[in-house]
């Protein structure tokens, strides 16, 4: 095996029966072994290599090893998996680097290189290659070693909120309706929302598309959309969306029945992207599909709410909370994903208005709702119990 200096390597291990024959094409349950001064074994299954030369790295099994003659050379070029990163000054990332070797990529591990920001108020990097987004803006991460030279392009765009609008305003412009089995098909906009009106002519599989590209603010965990579709039921309500390294992906989220009321639709991005991956950043929306269920006839559906998700970003809502009991007074503040009382709290019991317990903690600290909406807090100190009314 021709491996990089500071590569990473992860063995497949084949396993045969006493006969010779294959009888396992990927074991598990193996550890490596390789000489110190060489590398370092990480998780008992991969090799980080430190010195270069030939060694032999080993695995076993019980009473079972095996061994390959490895070949570690330091004049292999070292590469960018990714040029352009965008982060949401919430999540870390490890400057990604690799060499090829043959026909296949291997890891270089980042911290083989000296780092460095060309602004270091809108973004961190650290001796392991380590980058941290910590304003808006866009900044050059560059990593050095000997005569080698990479710079990543990076852009930190920074949630503010755990739900953002995804267009600056749901108006008709920009929007267009492609349509099949459907003679007419309006858009409208008024009061926030986004009106479609259309005329299903052929009952055979009709739809309405409605396309406006737009490049999604940040790294979105999901898109949710309000939708009323009044006195028809939906076959089907589905999204497209784009990843910056792949092709548009298709996102349904099945029937919505007829109903005066909203009902959101919630798109889960890792349902259809490796949202792991750094480089599916940004994502781009597409279209939204309608698919009537009901036949011929008139149709009009609302498009009341359409946002983005960020799990990572500071949950809305009041900062200050007081709960006023006969002696004293409860303050309780919404920070870092909690809802946080003060020390005489014993216990805090967060309901939805349904009376469902969203979270509970036998303390003064509970997880605070994933949703927007109105929830009731309930605190016990010192025997006594209070309920308030909450906005989050």
């Amino acid at each position: 095996m021709l491996l990089p200096l500071y590569g990473s390597y992860t063995p497949v291990i084949y396993g045969y029966n006493k006969y010779g024959r294959l009888v396992d094409t990927d074991v598990k349950g193996f550890t490596l072994e390789v000489a110190p001064e060489f590398g370092t074994i990480v998780d008992g299954v991969t090799l980080e290599t430190a010195g270069t030369g030939m060694q032999a790295l080993r695995a076993v099994l019980g009473d079972m090893s095996a061994e390959i003659a490895v070949n570690v050379v330091n004049d292999m070029p070292t590469e960018l998996r990714l040029t352009d990163v965008l982060l949401d000054g919430y999540r870390s990332w490890p400057v990604e680097l690799q060499s090829l070797v043959g026909t296949e990529y291997l890891k270089v591990a980042p911290a083989a290189f000296s780092w460095s920001v060309s602004d270091a108020s809108i973004a961190s990097v650290d001796e392991r290659g380590v980058v941290k987004g910590l304003e808006n803006g866009s900044v050059a991460v560059t990593g050095r070693r000997d005569d080698c030279e990479l710079t990543v392009n990076l852009t930190v765009e920074k949630p503010v909120s755990r739900r953002m609008p995804m267009f600056e305003n749901l108006d008709a412009s920009g929007w267009n309706a492609l349509k099949s089995g459907v003679s007419a098909a309006t858009i409208t906009a008024g009061n926030g929302a986004l009106g479609l009106d259309f005329t299903v002519s052929n009952a055979r599989a009709p739809r309405v598309v409605l396309s406006n590209k737009h490049q999604i603010w940040s790294l979105p965990d999901a898109i949710e959309a309000d939708i009323t579709t009044g006195t028809h039921n939906l076959k089907a309500f589905k999204m497209t969306v784009e990843p910056a390294n792949g092709r548009e992906v298709i996102m349904s989220f099945g029937a919505v029945a007829a109903s005066a009321e909203r009902q959101t639709a919630v798109f889960n991005l890792s349902d259809y992207f490796d949202t792991n991956d750094i480089g599916i950043y940004p994502l781009s929306f597409r279209t939204m599909t309608i698919e009537p269920a009901d036949g011929r006839g008139d149709y009009h559906i609302d498009i009341n709410r359409l946002e983005a998700v960020y799990n990572n970003a500071p949950v809305d809502g009041i900062e200050d909370i007081v709960l006023d009991t006969e002696d004293s007074a409860l303050n309780i503040k919404v920070e870092g994903g909690m809802i946080v009382a003060g020390d005489n709290v014993s216990s805090l019991t967060v309901y939805d208005l349904s009376g469902r317990v969203v979270s509970h903690a036998d303390g003064n600290a509970a997880a605070a709702p994933a949703h927007s909406g109105i929830y009731l807090v309930e605190a016990v100190a010192g025997g006594r119990t209070v309920t308030k009314k909450v906005i989050i």
